[in-house]
């Protein structure tokens, strides 16, 4: 089974470049696949990417070396389900605000008994060049879950929520951050509001 680079380099403290991919196309994915990024999160939280659609850009992906991953639109065990099953290695989590949503998250993520996750799928062997079998036993050691910190109650429970079993990193987002402290919609990470500044 091959090895999530992803998690490997969060896990050492080692940085671990990508972008985001909007368009639902997966010869575009397959494009930047090979300019060298480490990761590509999907975004099916704000553009309209069908699940075929998505495994096939996971497919795409994987052939220039990046580990596919995928921003889901909720935290729900639906949307871990689908997109796990067609083969991300990575799933962001939007708007996490508490430990409980964080457990949640990681329970949806991972095989029991460390998490809930269902048993099924026919693509996650085959993103990770790996039979069925050989993923069910080692899938837990290679999904990277990613929170995102992005309103102003999940950055004063940073700590309780990053500590959650499995969660690897987080992400920050700045623009729901600004508007739940009310410093006005749309305000860009490298904004300069001190209140901003302060809360990343």
């Amino acid at each position: 089974m091959r090895a999530n680079h992803v998690r490997r380099r969060l896990a050492a403290g080692e940085p671990s470049i990508g972008t985001w991919l909007s368009l639902p196309s997966p010869e575009a994915a397959e494009f930047v696949s090979r300019l060298g990024f480490d990761w590509l999160v999907v975004d099916t939280e704000h553009n309209p990417t069908d699940i075929r659609t998505l495994s096939l850009m996971f497919g795409a992906i994987t052939t220039g070396g990046s580990a596919p991953m995928v921003r889901i639109p909720w935290n729900h065990p639906e949307n871990f389900k689908r997109v796990l099953d067609a083969g991300a290695w990575g799933v962001v989590v939007p708007m996490v605000n508490s430990r409980e949503e964080a457990e949640r998250a990681a329970e949806a993520t991972f095989f029991p008994p460390k998490g809930k996750r269902s048993v099924g799928g026919s693509m996650t062997g085959t993103r990770f060049d790996t039979s069925g079998g050989d993923y069910l036993k080692h899938a837990d050691d290679e999904i990277c879950l990613i929170l995102q910190i992005e309103h102003i109650d999940a950055v004063e429970k940073c700590d309780e929520i990053l500590s959650v079993p499995g969660v690897a990193g987080c992400f920050i987002g700045p623009n729901d951050l600004a508007a739940s402290m009310g410093v006005g919609l749309g305000v860009p990470l490298e904004g300069d509001d001190p209140r901003m500044i302060e809360a990343i």
